[in-house]
């Protein structure tokens, strides 16, 4: 376990500051309303994220590390329960991004936030399959995957914006860094070959009080920028409090591994 905290440690620490390289190339690059607009797209996806994401990753690993046996037949069944919730989440954001954009008071939101929804179709999939890795105890791999998150983003991103790209750009790079990750995960998440089948209701029965909890907690967190942004209007006092905002995150960074490597290793006890 204690290695796998390690690994862990060192990828989220990569994602974390990779994070911060595309944070502070956009404000310094692309300009600070550009920065205010990205803090508002990436709050607003951190609230759906929450809708779908813990929940079903939670409960995929708890359940293959309880079972290590039928991985597979979990996996698959992960994956059909989260594409159908992640498809929902999409088309709901979609729908009510107009109405999101009125309540931030800023009516050129709503395309933009219409298409940073379809981030979260491939994002939603690859945290199965990340999920799935955790289970099984194969920390190497899922370091690899996190990892490669963070890289494919600077990449990606630092291209867009090279070549002269706004937000819309910026946002489109992140979509195809997703896809990329999805991939990868999808190709180095293997289990044994089994016949065995998986109730889907074991899953939604414990993803759901997951995805409630958490939820609740990540809007806490996330709105803040949301209401900032509705009250001063400026996209500039936004980039400025999304800058302070994710400098105080940091610490948070050195024990966000503990409760991934954790729960499998409970669970299998």
């Amino acid at each position: 376990m204690g290695s796998g905290i390690i690994y862990l440690t060192i990828s989220r620490i990569f994602l974390a500051l990779s994070s911060f390289v595309i944070h502070i190339t956009i404000a310094r690059i692309a300009g600070v309303e550009q920065y205010g607009l990205y803090g508002i797209l990436m709050s607003f996806l951190s609230i759906t994220y929450m809708t779908y994401q813990p929940g079903m990753h939670a409960a995929v690993t708890k359940y293959t590390a309880q079972y290590p046996d039928i991985g597979k037949p979990i996996l698959n069944t992960g994956l059909k329960a989260q594409a159908t919730l992640a498809g929902i989440v999409t088309i709901t954001a979609i729908i009510f991004s107009p109405f999101i954009a009125g309540l931030l008071k800023d009516k050129t939101l709503a395309p933009l936030l219409a298409l940073t929804t379809l981030i979260i179709f491939p994002t939603a999939l690859n945290g199965i399959y990340q999920a799935s890795m955790n289970g099984v105890r194969k920390f190497g791999r899922l370091s690899v995957s996190i990892a490669f998150q963070g890289g494919t983003k600077i990449v990606f991103v630092s291209i867009a914006i090279s070549a002269g790209y706004k937000i819309e750009g910026i946002v489109i790079a992140l979509i195809a860094a997703a896809i990329a990750e999805f991939f990868l995960s999808r190709s180095i998440c293997t289990h044994p070959d089994s016949d065995e089948k998986f109730e889907l209701k074991k899953i939604i029965s414990f993803a759901s009080t997951v995805i409630l909890y958490v939820f609740c907690i990540t809007v806490i967190s996330s709105i803040d920028l949301l209401f900032v942004k509705s009250l001063v209007g400026s996209n500039k006092d936004t980039g400025l409090y999304t800058a302070a905002v994710n400098i105080a995150k940091v610490p948070a960074i050195l024990f966000v591994s503990f409760p991934t490597v954790v729960l499998p290793s409970i669970s299998k006890a």
